[in-house]
């Protein structure tokens, strides 16, 4: 479906967004999920091996499976999973981002192109990431001291401090919301992008902050059902929901930031999806 953001084009809004970011990715659905699986398949191996070449020792518990005791040999494997695992996350999420809006564009793109386009992104997505989780690290340390020296004498002291912080990271979300595809599409840099982010969502931040929480509601209820299926009811059925709806809800994520992204950019600058993605031809 191709979309036009010329005069008379619809704006942002919540249902717009949601339905328009469901629609690209049912239309996208083997295309990003070989994208997800070309990315993931490989490092699933490589923890895989890493696991049997370190000699780590895992042990079942309640929340899956932890690592236990490891030596300093596996705490290096440990940090590099993580730092891997990081690395494939960002390269999903640019190169899905990348997918959508060429699928809105009407020229889908092959699976090689969005990883290509992936690629190119993944420094300054990851090095945006890592300066974006230290800076809502050092805030939440501060806002949790504050609220402790100032409510110390209150029983409710930490249901309240978790929900203070909790809406403060809600509200950074809603911020930038928009990073990645300013990084992928505009090819901004890694600080930049967060002042692009903030000047695309102001305006329209209350219908972003309920797209995240539908969005966060959503899968808990959806992953709390097909677990318990798992558990209870279904073993077999219920695990493959658990990884469909997991990968699904992976693909949709980027998507509706993308897709949140034009429609911003339609209603504040006036721009065509040609003009959005033009930087790639």
């Amino acid at each position: 479906m191709t979309i036009d953001g010329n005069a008379g084009a619809p704006r942002f809004s919540v249902g717009r967004v949601i339905s328009q970011s469901l629609s690209v990715v049912f239309g996208n659905l083997f295309r990003f999920l070989a994208i997800i699986l070309v990315v993931g398949v490989p490092l699933f191996l490589l923890i895989v091996v890493g696991v049997m070449a370190v000699g780590l020792s895992l042990r079942e518990t309640g929340a899956g499976f932890t690592i236990q005791n490891p030596d300093i040999a596996g705490t290096l494997f440990m940090l590099a999973f993580v730092f891997l695992f990081l690395l494939a996350y960002f390269l999903i999420q640019s190169a899905l981002t990348y997918g959508a809006l060429q699928h809105l564009r009407g020229q889908p793109r092959p699976i090689g192109a969005c990883l290509t386009a992936g690629f190119k992104a993944l420094p300054r997505v990851f090095l945006a990431s890592l300066l974006l989780f230290v800076a809502v690290v050092v805030v939440g340390f501060v806002v949790m001291f504050i609220l402790q020296a100032l409510l110390s004498g209150l029983g409710l002291l930490g249901i309240l401090v978790g929900f203070v912080v909790i809406a403060a990271l809600l509200y950074v979300v809603t911020l930038l919301w928009v990073f990645i595809p300013a990084i992928v599409i505009e090819r901004v840099g890694a600080i930049d992008c967060f002042g692009r982010s903030m000047t695309l969502t102001k305006g329209h931040r209350w219908g972003i902050f309920g797209i995240l929480v539908l969005l966060g509601v959503v899968n808990a209820v959806v992953t709390t059902l097909t677990r318990l299926l798992a558990e209870e009811l279904a073993p077999v059925a219920g695990s493959v929901l658990d990884v469909a709806w997991s990968l699904f809800f992976l693909a949709l994520t980027p998507v509706l930031a993308a897709v949140g992204y034009f429609y911003l950019r339609v209603e504040k600058e006036g721009v065509a999806i040609d003009d959005v993605v033009r930087v790639f031809d």
